[in-house]
């Protein structure tokens, strides 16, 4: 199986998990598992560190617009940061 493709598939099924199952499993309605940030950290040592910001800001900005979270952008920054 080809590398791209088999992370590309881990993208979309930690997103998958954030938005419809991580996003709804709140405790006392202030605190929100971050799943999708372990596709992060499940990355290759040796991915250069530019693709990894942009990895990091895209799936975070992916995030924003698909949860319903008031503050837009938050996601992409904890994210990058």
């Amino acid at each position: 199986m080809n590398v791209y493709l088999k992370h590309t598939a881990q993208f979309i099924l930690y997103l998958v998990l954030q938005v419809l199952v991580a996003n709804h499993a709140t405790l006392f309605d202030v605190a929100t598992p971050h799943i999708f940030l372990v596709f992060l950290l499940m990355l290759p040592m040796n991915t250069p560190f530019p693709v990894l910001i942009l990895v990091a800001f895209f799936s975070g900005l992916t995030l924003d617009l698909l949860s319903d979270g008031y503050v837009k952008g938050l996601q992409a920054f904890s994210a990058v940061f």
